[in-house]
């Protein structure tokens, strides 16, 4: 296991190369907000890396992630929100292993499980998407119970840990404040963005989605986790954000790319 740490102003960014079901680099409730995107299930043979995504079964998938999920709690302070973004890429490779589950409910009930409080969610709707549902449909009539509803967003589910959250400072809490027009914007259910994401085996968002995230869930100076980052994107949103991040990936070819971002 290795770290990488950098300075930006009076704000950290870590990166630990290693597992984050026991992050036990991190003091309990030291961070502020939590924002990740679960790896994509793909059963598959061994790997070099600790590859959660790769479990042979599906509930073995999810017992994973709710021990991350527990440590996330045992991290994060009271009252502050984890954010977990469920690509659609899950949804679809369930569907292809012909799993009757949906994904993003299996995935909540172990957020439930692991003691945190549901506080809402997201869907982000991409324009233009490279893989749309126009290239499946067939060039002539189509017949009823024909074919399958295609999924065309994502899911953030939002969740927070039980308790008042921290007080911020004055100036911090400034500097913070979203003008009107923008937390209307932020705090709608629905939201819409070019399809823009970038690939990589860890996950898959653009950095729009931790930084609006970000914005709407912690305050100047505080600190992000991402507990599976892959090539840095919420690290980088947080520094864009003028606030700490701390990240960890399993997969240690990842990192140069990771400091090139940060």
């Amino acid at each position: 296991m290795s770290a990488i740490k950098k300075t930006t102003g009076r704000n950290t960014h870590t990166v630990v190369v290693g597992d984050s079901r026991n992050m036990k680099e991190i003091d309990s409730e030291s961070v502020h907000l939590v924002i990740l995107s679960p790896p994509i299930w793909k059963p598959g043979g061994w790997s070099k890396t600790i590859d959660i995504g790769r479990a042979l079964k599906f509930n073995s998938y999810t017992a994973s992630l709710r021990l991350v999920f527990e440590e996330c709690l045992r991290v994060l302070k009271p009252g502050c929100h984890l954010c977990a973004h469920i690509s659609n890429e899950l949804e679809h490779c369930a569907a292809a292993m012909k799993k009757n589950i949906s994904p993003s409910r299996e995935i909540e009930n172990e957020l439930l499980g692991a003691g945190f409080i549901r506080a809402g969610v997201l869907f982000t709707i991409r324009e233009n998407p490279q893989n749309g549902a126009e290239s499946n449909f067939p060039a002539g009539n189509v017949l009823p119970r024909s074919m399958a509803v295609e999924t065309r967003h994502d899911t953030i589910l939002i969740f927070r840990k039980p308790g008042a959250p921290p007080e911020p400072g004055e100036s911090d809490a400034a500097k913070s404040a979203l003008a009107p027009k923008e937390a209307k914007r932020l705090f709608n259910n629905i939201w819409t963005f070019p399809d823009s994401r970038e690939k990589s085996t860890a996950g898959v968002f653009p950095i729009e989605i931790p930084r609006r995230l970000i914005k709407m869930f912690s305050f100047f100076g505080e600190t992000v986790l991402d507990p599976f980052l892959g090539t840095g994107t919420t690290a980088a949103a947080a520094r864009d954000c003028g606030r700490s991040s701390i990240g960890y990936e399993a997969n240690a070819s990842l990192a140069d790319a990771i400091k090139e971002k940060i």
